[in-house]
């Protein structure tokens, strides 16, 4: 599992920075399929930021806010410097059971 979330990391990492054609072959497959699964991905994480959490029914924008912006980074496969923050508001471990079990 540790693996898993390291590899995920990883391979997003390679693709916001650029960098897949440096990727040994063997990836390819891995990041194709992380990349197949993204926009799922995004859409549950949205759901995660948006879940009411006062009586109100607010949710949270902040990571609203950064969910739409990582949406972006991966749709053009750029670098945003605030995203490893992003993620880490969402626990790595969460990334990896919604790419590999959705």
């Amino acid at each position: 599992m540790v693996l898993s979330v390291i590899q995920t990391q990883l391979l997003i990492q390679a693709h916001l920075t650029r960098e897949t054609a440096d990727l040994p072959p063997t990836l390819n497959g891995d990041l194709k399929r992380v990349l197949e699964l993204a926009p799922r991905l995004l859409e549950e994480l949205m759901k995660m930021a948006l879940i009411p959490r006062t009586a109100q029914g607010h949710g949270w924008l902040r990571p609203a806010i950064g969910v739409v912006e990582l949406s972006q980074c991966v749709i053009q496969a750029l670098q945003f410097l605030d995203i490893l923050d992003f993620l880490m508001l969402f626990q790595c471990h969460v990334i990896v059971v919604l790419v590999f079990h959705i």
